[in-house]
């Protein structure tokens, strides 16, 4: 059997949704596989742990059975969040947090063990109690917050969005842009177009350290100015979109999010609002062009 070899589920309108990626194809008597990453500094990062649930011999992106995060501290210590999903059903179980000191020698361990997903969703619950615990979205970075503050798409967080390189409010069109860096060194672009909007940006672009696309995501307005959806595109290593997701706010606040097919993406382009001001103007504002293109994106403030 090929390692090239792909799964696909057909939905109800027998369309193909998307394909899984296999991991790995495992020896007689293996059931585990463990994927070990570095950040751009060269320290490591995260122990990824598949486990072959199902026994057909092949691990799946899915079969995600443990996921090491590594924090690096300035003092050299190391904490390390352990989210384990004990009985395969792709939500972790239990997370267990290791404190080391600059030696490596452990200082530190507690373990906080989660409710049931079940009854979880059986309940009256916010969004992020249950994606957080998916393990897909644990793996790629992917945990929501509960408010404005949300570690991927809200204002001013500070744990993905740890360092500013540089701001921008261009002088013709009042078009804001930030660029930062996150805890792995990709760079985030995140434009507000006319400076008005209190919160969320309407375009992200976020590229690795060596300029490939990690993700892209755009706003607009719901019913009101109140309200926004943001379209995020989250691509493999490869340049493809491997998953759309849309989520929905209110007053900065988290209400809904759900999974878009991708074959039903809008087409990758600006966001839907307009850089310029009339046709006249072309769309564009170079100042903001120009910015954007000196720090290597190519999508978000572009016409």
């Amino acid at each position: 059997m090929s390692i090239e070899r792909l799964q696909s589920a057909t939905s109800e309108h027998g369309r193909q949704t998307k394909q899984k990626k296999v991991i790995a194809e495992l020896k007689n008597g293996e059931s585990i596989f463990k994927v070990r990453n570095k950040n751009s500094n060269g320290k490591l990062s995260d122990v990824i742990t598949y486990k072959d649930f199902n026994g057909d011999g092949v691990i799946m992106e899915d079969e995600l059975y443990m996921i090491d995060r590594y924090e690096h501290n300035t003092d050299g210590s190391q904490t390390v969040k352990r989210y384990k999903d004990k009985d395969g059903d792709g939500y972790s179980d239990s997370v267990t947090t290791f404190n080391y000191d600059r030696n490596k020698n452990k200082t530190g361990q507690a373990i906080t063990n989660l409710e049931d997903i079940n009854s979880v969703r059986n309940r009256q619950h916010m969004a992020h109690e249950v994606t957080n615990r998916e393990m897909m979205s644990i793996k790629n970075a992917l945990v929501i917050g509960d408010g404005a503050s949300d570690p991927i798409l809200g204002v001013g967080n500070k744990s993905k969005q740890n360092k500013t390189i540089a701001n921008l409010t261009t002088s013709e069109y009042n078009n804001k842009a930030n660029i930062a860096t996150d805890n792995n060194g990709n760079k985030i672009l995140r434009v507000d177009y006319g400076n008005n909007n209190q919160y969320l940006f309407d375009e992200e672009e976020v590229r690795t350290p060596d300029g490939k696309l990690v993700s892209y995501s755009r706003g607009y307005f719901g019913e009101s100015r109140s309200e926004m959806i943001i379209e995020k595109l989250l691509f493999d290593e490869n340049g493809e979109i491997a998953q759309v997701i849309e989520f929905e706010y209110s007053h900065g606040k988290l209400v809904s999010q759900k999974n878009i097919p991708i074959e039903d993406r809008l087409t990758l382009r600006g966001a839907i609002v307009h850089i310029g001001i009339t046709p006249a103007d072309g769309w564009g504002d170079p100042e903001l062009e120009k910015f954007a293109q000196d720090h290597g994106f190519s999508i978000a403030g572009h016409n």
